[in-house]
């Protein structure tokens, strides 16, 4: 049983939605940060639980990574029920809001023209960083890379956070649905139904990195990075996100 902690939240308004969930833009209503409010579609609560017990683990902690609301303002526990209006109480997931926009806009203001290539390299290697973060320190596969779940803050200095830990799974482990995952983006072999893999989100990053320069000239390197990160074959691809990100280093 949660607790019901939506009294600590005002929606504001709706700021994304996904397969699982859509996010609300929430204010706390005794003061504090904003909070992105994360509710569960009905009948699919499952993703939001697993987000939450990731995200909660200290191990996940990491500067290209989300926050859940308590661990930056303090306060009771960050799953509950929130009623929206003419809907029945839903579970929710309070994050620390991160102001922005996605890889995803981006592009689609871009219209086909890619992302210069010093500046979607950037974007890779940031991803790259919190993605070998959860392979090593937190022994999880995130299983949906995409431009849609990479944020980009506003400011000078480019800083992407790696969004939505709802599909993710432990390493080894059996995978149990793909259905939220988008299919370009799943490496063959998961479509198979192998074990989960690091090397899962390496063909994810690599498909994303060529999704970024579609419309741009690149460099032999970069198109040899995203030929060994997409390869069809897992034995023949980068081994792991280290060396994905040593390549990245050397072709940007």
């Amino acid at each position: 049983m949660h607790a019901n902690i939506s009294c600590s939240f005002q929606p504001v308004r709706r700021i994304g939605h996904g397969g699982q969930a859509e996010v609300f833009l929430g204010r706390t209503r005794g003061g504090g940060g904003l909070a992105a409010l994360k509710v569960a579609h009905p009948g699919h609560a499952a993703g939001l639980h697993d987000e939450h017990g990731w995200l909660a683990l200290p191990s996940t902690a990491h500067p290209h990574l989300p926050q859940l609301y308590t661990q930056r303002y303090g306060g009771r526990g960050d799953l509950g029920y929130l009623s929206l209006p003419g809907q029945p109480p839903r579970p929710f997931l309070a994050l620390a809001y991160l102001p922005g926009q996605t890889v995803a806009a981006w592009l689609a203001r871009r219209r086909g023209r890619g992302l210069a290539p010093h500046l979607a390299c950037a974007i890779a290697y940031q991803a790259a960083l919190a993605l070998d973060h959860l392979h090593r320190q937190v022994g999880i596969v995130h299983y949906d890379v995409r431009p849609a779940n990479l944020l980009v803050a506003p400011g000078r200095h480019l800083h992407v956070t790696l969004l939505d830990l709802g599909s993710a799974e432990s390493l080894d482990a059996p995978r149990r649905s793909a259905i939220y995952v988008a299919p370009d983006a799943l490496a063959p072999e998961s479509q198979r139904g192998m074990p989960a893999s690091p090397l899962v989100d390496v063909y994810a990053l690599g498909v994303t990195l060529r999704t970024m320069l579609a419309g741009q000239p690149i460099s032999r390197g970069l198109a040899s990075l995203i030929a060994e990160a997409t390869a069809d074959d897992p034995r023949q691809r980068l081994p792991d996100m280290r060396a994905f990100i040593e390549h990245l280093a050397r072709a940007a």
